[in-house]
């Protein structure tokens, strides 16, 4: 994996995976990708935690 940050009043971070690589991000932090890169969701913890996470605004 490599990354770099660019710009400076709004910095943004692109990332360079290797085949077999993934990473997290948090809830609307990806803003795009690119051919290759397939996305997918879970509910880290559970139905109940992401429930909990969902009312105390994480």
């Amino acid at each position: 994996m490599k990354y770099e940050i660019i710009g400076k009043t709004v910095p943004t971070v692109e990332v360079t995976l290797n085949k077999g690589e993934g990473l997290y991000t948090q809830s609307g932090g990806m803003t795009w990708q690119t051919e290759g890169i397939s996305m997918s969701t879970n509910a880290r913890g559970g139905v109940m935690k992401s429930l909990g996470r969902m009312f105390t605004g994480e």
